[in-house]
């Protein structure tokens, strides 16, 4: 399940100091965790494409230059996810 490595990513994020990179490395993982948002449970995967929007991925990367950032996103797209989540599903 990939939302069990979230914790992980956020240490990883925690450890880095230099802007620069934090950005590089932020941008790709917010942007993984929208697109796992998009498609988890979503039956449009199998008949067309399911992209996230530009306007939301430009917010996304204009908004992840710090760890408050990040985890901003992570955890609203994580709600999303989990809330589309079948109570049967273990």
């Amino acid at each position: 399940d990939a939302l069990e490595l979230v914790p992980d990513c956020i240490s990883y994020m925690k450890m880095l100091t230099h802007p620069d990179i934090f950005r590089f490395c932020a941008i790709p993982q917010v942007m993984a965790i929208a697109t796992l948002d998009k498609v988890y449970n979503n039956r449009d995967v199998f008949t067309g494409v399911v992209k996230v929007r530009k306007g939301l991925a430009v917010k996304m990367i204009m908004t992840c230059g710090d760890l408050r950032g990040i985890e901003t996103w992570f955890n609203q797209f994580a709600v999303a996810v989990l809330a589309r989540v079948p109570d049967h599903d273990p």
